[in-house]
């Protein structure tokens, strides 16, 4: 099973641990009794979020990701040490939109947890409400995948600012922690509208090409920059494309001359590598989630990109025309 066919299952695991630790703590600090001694601390539940909040915080900060690089979130389960962490933590960092699920927002505990989706003013459906439908995400605004468009990374950016702003306060950290955040925040941002300018320049020559994607995770980021997603292979992330909707893809790709076929590095590409021999395109590689580097991660999916749209393709060359 698929590193990312764990957005379901990952939102009930991590609203559980969520709820327990944030309830159990937001108890304790109704009478405001003395901070644990320790560093600032973040918990965040992903690795892209990882890459926005480090670059924000001061040296000696700590920053938990429940799920790392290189985990199966498929089967994540809260550890008891997880559960301490965000009980522990100044502030929490989740995405919302069903990738774990909105919290409680009552006084103490809607300051320690920062949702992406909701500063963003942006869909804010439950965990459950995707899992019933096996994760299937929508296009457009129904994708949750909010970390790929750098443009709502860049208007994040800001308010997460001020929640690490508050979270440095909360530790009673050195003045000089707090006032370096806007230095941090200004340098964030400019490699954030870096790799947007990127985006843009590199892909103005594909406008209005077509792409297969394996997973619903690439819609924002296509509609951003000018791609059309044709169809997506794996629609449903717990199971495997029938033979039907296989054939629906593959056709789909022949009326919009899809210019390549994008699997994930978490999933099984070999019907990603099928359909794109079978259509005779090029077959690349993207990673949604990465290592906890977001800069690093949305370049290397952007010379990925690159790559495969501007490889040489005999696909349509060869097509004869209709007689009658």
């Amino acid at each position: 099973m698929g590193r990312t066919a764990w957005i379901g299952r990952l939102g009930h695991a991590v609203v559980a641990a969520v709820v327990v630790a944030v309830l159990a703590a937001g108890c304790s600090r109704q009478g405001e009794p003395a901070r644990e001694p320790g560093p600032m601390r973040v918990v965040v539940s992903i690795p892209p979020l990882a890459g926005l909040v480090r670059p924000l915080v001061h040296e000696g900060a700590e920053v938990r990701v429940l799920v790392q690089a290189g985990q199966s979130p498929h089967g994540y389960e809260p550890r008891p040490s997880d559960i301490a962490a965000i009980a522990r933590a100044d502030l929490v960092v989740l995405v919302g939109m069903g990738v774990e699920s909105s919290l409680p927002g009552s006084g103490r505990e809607g300051e320690r947890v920062l949702v992406m989706a909701e500063a963003l003013g942006l869909g804010t459906g439950t965990a459950g409400e995707h899992a019933e439908h096996g994760h299937a995400h929508g296009a457009g605004d129904a994708d949750p995948h909010l970390w790929l468009d750098p443009m709502l990374v860049g208007e994040f950016v800001p308010v997460l600012a001020e929640r690490v702003r508050g979270a440095v306060q909360s530790a009673a950290t050195e003045a000089s922690a707090a006032a370096s955040v806007d230095a941090r925040e200004s340098a964030l941002l400019m490699r954030i509208r870096a790799v947007d300018d990127d985006y843009q320049s590199r892909l103005r020559p594909f406008a209005d090409a077509s792409i297969i994607t394996q997973h619903t995770a690439w819609s924002r980021l296509a509609a951003r920059y000018g791609l059309e997603v044709a169809a997506v292979i794996q629609v449903v992330e717990d199971a495997e494309p029938t033979p039907g909707h296989i054939a629906e893809v593959v056709a789909a790709a022949r009326e919009h001359r899809v210019r390549a076929v994008l699997s994930e590095v978490q999933l099984d590409a070999r019907i990603a590598e099928r359909i794109a021999a079978q259509v005779g395109v090029p077959i690349g590689r993207l990673d949604p989630l990465g290592r906890g580097d977001w800069e690093a991660m949305m370049r290397t999916n952007l010379d990925e990109l690159i790559r495969v749209l501007g490889h040489p393709s005999e696909a349509y060359t060869t097509e004869t025309e209709p007689t009658g």
